[in-house]
């Protein structure tokens, strides 16, 4: 009995001291984490334990509505760090984010960290806010009541949109973002080149950026940005995906409509357009505006007008019919005419005539004078010397 008892006493012991071999603690990626600048760079950081354990080591990139992108990561000493140019390759201005890290082990196993969320704004600037039903007002200079006043305008220009776009709700939260000056804004938007902008909605995102800086005339401003940018939120909530493929004159127009004071250079500059025969085609209207400032407020003047003209003319049932159509995907021409009754070239005639005092058939004459000179210089010559044949013949009888 003795001697068992010392030979399992010495197996135990032996088994205790014995190497551990290969067995080895499942690496892990944990903490990761992000710091940013906006438009400058981005830093993603985690840590790798145990050290060693991962062969390689990806980051994963997901704006929200977007399909996810990836960069090999660095690990140097457990840890693993990305340094992002956001200028080389941008984010979209206030989305949020998902990222995380995903690593290989010596075996081939998978090993992932931890999804985080983060929400690219814009930290150049210190924000203000103040929160009241859907809406979040953000803000950089100003005191509480101007927080107060963004609020109640947008409330307002909320219960005035309705009437126009019937049947759906705003999305929750809905962030309004103010800007000082027109050009913070369009640098945050990468927009240096079209300094005519000021305002913009990330309709899906339900992200509202406008610009107003101080003086008398700031709360016009507010109460004509705010609404026309609402509307597309709006109109995004009743087209989804098709918001992308509907007739830029259309969505422009109603929310150009849906302003609380309709801009008073409109109508000067569509009676200048109309004087000199410089009207754009509505149909050149249906899937982008032009980039030069002078066309592009022509083209707002227009489709406000045309769009007003609609809703007098039909009534606000059939051109939110007309919004239908277009979300079921049919084209910008073929949806007017099935839900109107007219072609979207007899509308603008009609539209420029009744609305405009356009002369419908000096129109019609002025854009077919092109070819009628083209058909002149093909039918004049052989004419002509149809009739000197003529003339020799009758001189020789």
């Amino acid at each position: 009995m003795g001697r068992w008892v010392l030979l399992v006493s010495w197996l135990g012991g032996w088994l205790l001291s014995a190497p551990v071999g290969d067995v080895r603690p499942a690496p892990v990626i944990e903490n990761p984490s992000v710091s940013f600048q906006f438009g400058e760079q981005a830093v993603f950081e985690a840590e790798i334990r145990p050290a060693e354990g991962l062969d390689s080591v990806f980051l994963f990139i997901q704006p929200e509505g977007s399909a996810a992108r990836s960069e090999r990561v660095p690990v140097v000493k457990g840890a693993a760090r990305m340094e992002y140019d956001l200028r080389e390759h941008p984010l979209r201005p206030f989305v949020r984010i998902t990222y995380w890290f995903e690593g290989q082990s010596a075996d081939g196993a998978r090993v992932e960290s931890p999804r985080k969320v983060f929400d690219y704004v814009d930290n150049r600037f210190t924000w203000q806010s103040r929160s009241q039903g859907v809406f979040e007002a953000l803000w950089i200079e100003g005191d509480v009541d101007y927080g107060q006043t963004i609020l109640d305008v947008a409330a307002a220009g909320e219960e005035a949109l309705r009437t126009r776009i019937p049947g759906v709700s705003l999305p929750a939260p809905v962030r309004i973002f103010v800007y000082t000056e027109a050009s913070e804004l369009q640098n945050a938007l990468r927009l240096s080149q079209q300094s005519w902008v000021a305002g913009h909605a990330s309709a899906d995102l339900g992200v509202i950026l406008i610009s107003s800086p101080s003086g008398p005339q700031q709360r016009l401003e507010l109460e004509r940005q705010i609404p026309h940018e609402l509307a597309h939120i709006l109109e995004y909530a009743r087209l989804g995906d098709a918001y992308n493929r509907t007739p830029v004159w259309l969505l422009e127009g109603i929310a150009s409509v849906a302003e609380t004071y309709p801009n008073a250079e409109y109508a000067r500059v569509l009676e200048d357009a109309a004087r000199s025969g410089k009207l754009l085609p509505l149909r050149g209207l249906c899937s982008a505006f032009p980039r030069e400032a002078s066309r592009a407020f022509l083209a707002y003047a227009q489709s406000e007008s045309f769009t007003r003209y609609l809703y007098q003319k039909y009534g606000v049932t059939r051109v939110n019919g007309l919004l239908g159509a277009y979300r079921d995907g049919v084209g910008c021409e073929e949806g007017f005419l099935s839900t109107m009754g007219v072609t979207l070239q007899q509308a603008e005639a009609r539209w420029q005539e009744e609305s405009l005092g356009v002369n419908a058939g000096r129109v019609a004459l002025r854009n077919l004078s092109p070819y009628l000179l083209v058909l002149a210089f093909i039918l004049v010559p052989p004419a002509a010397v149809g009739l000197s044949a003529l003339r020799k013949s009758r001189k020789r009888a």
